[in-house]
């Protein structure tokens, strides 16, 4: 039964009596009484109606009210929570759910498009899913306003794919699901990063700040009541774990977006936005990519410092002198998680020696916070770190902590005393850093064995060039050779413009060029990919610079296992002092070095100063000592690294030698 059709009016009975009046008025009353409390204890519904002058579809439960206007963005322009009777989506603010393109600053223009809708009623949930097919206009790099956005032409990689997003709420729960989807109708394989931004009114008129983990610690934007405008960091750029949360500090009212950090770049808040942007991401033909993200709000917890799926943890602390007081609260907003083993360790920062550890056992862990506390002295400042184990979870979180005084000036005196934990205030002299951990992407690997290699006869090249590539004269010693074709990708630091996203182009190639290219740019599936051409038979030529090897954050990755260097160090580019040079030498007899003449003495300036894994053979070194190119066997394929970059002003630059151009034709042509 719909409460918004339901018409008493149309029933009308009929009776001759008092009697029978009494009846009529007893059955109405019934009826309003047996229909009040199905509105107390009502499904989860989904309609269409007006909203503000526009037509909305709206999803209702007995926690909150959620609507989105399709014909603009597909956004979100009413977030009602019940039990606050608070408006998240105050007037003349954008809402929630908005799309963008992470390659754009903000904004793209998938924030004005029509999407197509439909609304999905269900068993104990409804959702409301959203779609549209990128257009030649409007669907690219976009401006604030519609009517300019909409005229601005779509760039040729993001036309044509069909975007949907299924916003979804269940029976007696302000958690909201939205599953995003991207997907590649055309005949050639699609870069595509995501971008979501969401933009709301005060939980509460009073001072409020965001936590956000970074490698600094938990970090983000405050503001305090009547302060000019907020401290803090609006940027994170080297995010730890894929959540940020929005909280007041008198009313503990928070707004929680947990979405995965295994695709994740960078956060972004202005203070009333939460906005997170993700790494690109290849799409072959016919194939999709898909990401899940949630909302919800948790009240009464004093700081988040771990956030992931539906499990919230964070400390309240308590100092006095010496003696100190945590907490640690935790609540679990999904489900309701049954025998928990929670541990609690104090560390001194400095010394990382533990001061303090306790373990709780957890009988059951839902939607109401649980503390557990532990006291220690201290005077330093510390790291509480906390765990929880159990069935299916494995979830490890950290706060570095020296007093609220510390505190405070770290989060809201942020442009008088520093970034970052280092800048806290009492003179300190230690810095807190966490590592970011590393990223886990699964993407379907084809048999090996069947995919057809590039022929011996042909030489089709890939060349993923970033800064100073064309001092490489790749084009150059290429173009006039027989049967060869030179392919490019613009490997800027922040994503790669192509890539052969399908196995079976990937293997057409007969060799690879990596100029300068950092793992960012290439991103987890083209490196992993990387990993397999050279397995199975591939030649990879990696060239040195600003954003290669150590420089290039590739720990953890599959580069990691190709390349014919270990413990490799993000300071690791060296330059040899000013008005000195050294000579690039042969080391070894090798085939790639037939017909390459060193007796030029070929000058480098900068090189990559880099440690060899067993196996690695040096083809060409420094006047040094140190390894200038190397070769690298690596399963059925071949990687030849380059420690030299073509940097600096040496009066005979090894770039511009025959030499090298010798060398690299070589290289095209070793035969699997």
């Amino acid at each position: 039964m719909d409460q918004g059709h339901f018409d008493f009016n149309k029933h009308n009975f009929q009776h001759n009596n008092k009697k029978g009046k009494l009846l009529e008025m007893k059955s109405s009353l019934l009826i309003l009484t047996v229909f009040s409390c199905f509105s107390c204890f009502c499904a989860t519904t989904v309609r269409q109606e007006k909203y503000m002058g526009n037509n909305v579809l709206t999803l209702e439960n007995e926690k909150l009210i959620l609507s989105v206007n399709p014909a603009n963005g597909g956004r979100g322009v009413r977030y009602y929570l019940k039990d606050q009777k608070k408006e998240l989506v105050g007037k003349n603010h954008l809402g929630f759910f908005m799309d963008h393109w992470s390659k754009y600053d903000w904004p793209s223009g998938l924030m004005h498009l029509p999407y197509n809708s439909k609304m999905i009623p269900g068993k104990g949930k409804a959702s409301i899913k959203l779609w549209i097919k990128v257009p030649a206009k409007g669907g690219g790099k976009g401006s604030s306003t519609a009517s300019r956005s909409l005229k601005m032409p779509t760039d040729s990689e993001l036309k044509d794919l069909i975007i949907a997003k299924t916003i979804t709420i269940t029976d007696n729960n302000d958690v909201v699901r939205v599953d995003m989807e991207f997907s590649n109708p055309t005949k050639n394989p699609r870069a595509i990063g995501y971008y979501a931004q969401h933009h709301f009114t005060d939980l509460d008129e009073q001072s409020r700040r965001w936590d956000i983990p970074s490698t600094d610690g938990i970090t983000g934007r405050t503001l305090l009541l009547n302060a000019r405008k907020p401290q803090g960091p609006d940027w994170v750029r080297e995010p730890t774990a894929g959540w940020m949360a929005y909280n007041t500090f008198k009313t503990k009212k928070a707004l929680v977006f947990e979405f995965d950090y295994n695709y994740l770049d960078r956060i972004y808040t202005s203070g009333q936005t939460a906005e997170w942007m993700m790494d690109p991401v290849m799409i072959n033909p016919g194939k999709n990519f898909k990401t899940t993200y949630y909302i919800y709000p948790v009240i009464g917890m004093e700081r988040f410092c771990g956030v992931k799926d539906g499990i919230a943890a964070g400390f309240s602390i308590d100092k006095k002198g010496k003696a100190v007081t945590a907490q640690l609260e935790l609540i679990s907003r999904f489900k309701t998680n049954k025998n928990l083993n929670v541990n609690i360790k104090i560390l001194d920062l400095a010394s990382k020696r533990i001061l303090m550890e306790k373990d709780f056992k957890v009988k059951e862990l839902g939607d109401k916070i649980q503390r557990y506390t532990v006291k220690f002295d201290s005077e330093k400042e510390v790291i509480l770190r906390g765990t929880i184990t159990g069935q299916g979870i494995n979830q490890v979180f950290e706060y570095n902590y020296l007093d609220e005084e510390s505190e405070f000036n770290r989060r809201y005196n942020y442009a008088q005393v520093g970034q970052g934990a280092a800048a806290l205030a009492g003179s300190k002299e230690l810095s807190y850093s966490m590592k970011q951990p590393v990223k886990v992407k699964h993407f379907d690997k084809p048999d090996f064995s069947k995919i057809r290699k590039f022929k011996n006869t042909d030489k089709k090249i890939f060349v993923m060039f970033g800064m100073f590539t064309d001092h490489l004269k790749i084009y150059e010693t290429f173009r006039h050779e027989k049967n060869t074709k030179l392919e490019w990708s613009n490997a800027h630091p922040l994503g790669m413009s192509t890539f052969p996203a399908q196995y079976e182009n990937l293997f057409t190639y007969r060799v690879m060029f990596m100029c300068n290219v950092n793992f960012k740019s290439i991103g987890y599936q083209s490196t992993e990919m990387l990993k397999d051409y050279v397995e199975h038979g591939g030649t990879l030529i990696i060239t040195g610079g600003f954003y290669a090897y150590g420089n290039g954050a590739f720990t953890g990755t599959g580069f990691e296992k190709i390349v014919p260097f270990e413990n490799m160090k993000p300071f690791d580019f060296t330059w040899v002092g000013k008005g000195k040079t050294l000579i690039l030498r042969k080391k070894t007899d090798d085939p790639l070095l037939k017909g390459v003449d060193f007796s030029k003495q070929p000058q480098v300036q900068w090189y990559h100063d880099v440690k060899l894994k067993k196996g690695a053979v040096v083809l060409a070194e420094l006047s040094n000592g140190k390894p200038g190119i190397v070769k690298y066997k690596y399963g059925k394929g071949t990687v030849i690294a380059c420690t030299i970059t073509p940097f600096g002003t040496p009066k005979n630059p090894w770039w511009l030698w025959d030499g090298w151009f010798t060398f690299m034709k070589n290289c095209s042509n070793i035969i699997k």
